[in-house]
């Protein structure tokens, strides 16, 4: 038989065992766990997992199946030849397991809005050839396409791609990379600990965050840096964060995948260029940051985004004041699709973002499942992803929000991206975006003015501006009843 051996069947362990026999016990029941019992699901979940993946990222059928179905995918929805699917499935003698996991398959691509892109990644991720690269006469492989969700342009825009500042990219858009199982986080929480702003949730946030990505996704504790300021050899002052910042991009390849989180306190400087669209750049606060300032969302990004590499992927969680746009990323998820800034920044590599407020907004601290503080985004991140790992783009948004309203805060989830994708897809960490970005580096449109918010509380104080810009979350006890930060 051409495919993986035929199992027991209606027993979903020995099915998915048959067809990952290189999967552990463990690992397949871990699967349908993930899954609530779905055996399809279950077993393109195995099939992302480095460790369970045949030689050269094959699937679970012998070569000359995977290339014979991805043609026969490419002849059916790229060439428009009525039932080349099915012909090829009737034409092999295939097991039942294998015929599921095909037919899987051939339900993503009917649903992709992109054929050409979604035939292209599956090639990829199986080591199969791909129908649209190498021509007849045997010259270089064509760049697949990919068209991008449509774009709703800032105030005052040009046509997108424009570019008055930035370098043209060579090459067009590429191909997403397969995993290459190479896990990296940095972890930052600061409660400010005997100061008037003091916070009591942030460090319980990095915690929280941590097992998530060791309990639920198999990140390894010892691939990541934590940095809080409880622990006087890993203190969160400027240097130590800027250093892990470089450690965190360090030597990474196409098929890395990287997490930065940030629970503190956020506020607002200044920009002096005038490309934000409030005219104010978003900055956090290390623990020093009386004496070495605050690291704005531009330093930070000149870090971990600008020189990113294309195939590598960043997921940020940031659950501060101010941090709608904290990595100054080019694109803001709305309700109507994905909104360009005006003054965007496009890069190569894959970065998502997250934040718990827009760059107006405050964030708040909340009560975990274990009674003690935390962010608002962080612990209804946590939570929703815990209940189900790896949701849809719009589910995860809409869960986010309904958690968090639930619990009594008015603030919206965000998300913000280098790369404007297909949003109705499912969130997985290591589900990396191929560049879409036309250009690369700077488009100017418009020069916006500063337009701080004017507060004051004890934030403010410590920063030594009075009624000025600045931002923090709900301190952990609450002094008087007043609620300091943006409110």
């Amino acid at each position: 038989v051409p495919g993986s051996p035929v199992t027991q069947a209606g027993n979903p362990d020995a099915e998915l065992s048959g067809m990952f026999p290189q999967a552990s016990p463990a690992q397949v029941k871990e699967a349908l766990a993930r899954t609530r019992g779905d055996k399809a699901a279950a077993a393109e979940w195995l099939l992302r997992q480095p460790e369970t993946r045949q030689q050269g990222g094959r699937p679970p059928v012998v070569p000359d199946v995977a290339r014979d179905f991805v043609e026969s995918l490419w002849a059916e929805y790229i060439l428009k030849q009525d039932q080349a699917v099915g012909k090829f499935l009737s034409s092999r003698r295939l097991s039942p397991d294998v015929v599921q996991v095909l037919e899987a398959k051939e339900d993503q691509i009917r649903e992709a809005r992109d054929h050409r892109a979604a035939i292209s990644k599956l090639a990829a991720e199986w080591g199969a050839p791909f129908p649209g690269g190498p021509s007849a006469a045997g010259g270089p492989s064509r760049m697949p396409v990919v068209q991008a969700t449509p774009v709703r342009q800032g105030a005052g825009s040009i046509p997108f791609g424009q570019v008055v500042q930035g370098r043209p990219m060579q090459g067009g858009p590429g191909y997403a990379p397969r995993p290459s199982g190479r896990r990296k986080a940095v972890l930052i929480g600061i409660n400010y600990f005997g100061t008037e702003a003091q916070l009591r949730g942030c460090i319980n946030d990095v915690h929280n965050m941590q097992r998530l990505l060791v309990e639920t996704y198999g990140w390894r504790a010892d691939n990541m840096q934590i940095l809080t300021d409880d622990n006087p050899r890993c203190m969160p002052t400027r240097a130590n964060i800027t250093q892990a910042l470089h450690w965190l991009v360090e030597g990474v390849q196409p098929g890395d995948v990287l997490f930065l989180h940030f629970s503190g306190h956020g506020a607002q400087q200044e920009d002096p260029h005038g490309f934000e669209e409030d005219g104010m750049n978003e900055t956090i606060l290390p623990t020093d940051f009386k004496r070495a300032g605050m690291m704005t969302d531009d330093q930070i990004g000149d870090i971990v985004v600008k020189n990113l590499p294309e195939g590598v992927r960043l997921t940020a969680v940031m659950d501060c004041c101010h941090s709608g746009t904290g990595l100054d990323l080019p694109f803001s998820w709305t309700q109507r699709g994905w909104r360009e800034e005006t003054n965007p920044y496009h890069s190569r590599g894959d970065v998502q973002m997250f934040s718990g407020c827009e760059d107006h907004d405050t964030s708040s601290d909340a009560s975990t499942a274990y009674g003690a503080a935390g962010g608002a985004m962080t612990t209804a991140l946590c939570d929703v992803l815990r209940s189900n790992p790896s949701p849809t783009y719009p589910q995860l948004i809409h869960e986010l929000n309904v958690v968090m309203g639930r619990r009594g805060f008015s603030q919206r989830a965000q998300l913000t991206s280098s790369q404007c994708f297909e949003f109705d897809r499912p969130f997985l960490l290591d589900d990396i975006m191929p560049n879409r970005n036309p250009s690369i580096g700077r488009i100017f449109r418009h020069k916006f003015p500063p337009q701080p918010r004017r507060m004051q509380g004890p934030l403010a104080n410590m920063l030594g501006i009075g009624a000025a810009v600045f931002g923090g979350l709900i301190l952990g006890d609450l002094v008087g009843g007043l609620l300091f930060g943006g409110f």
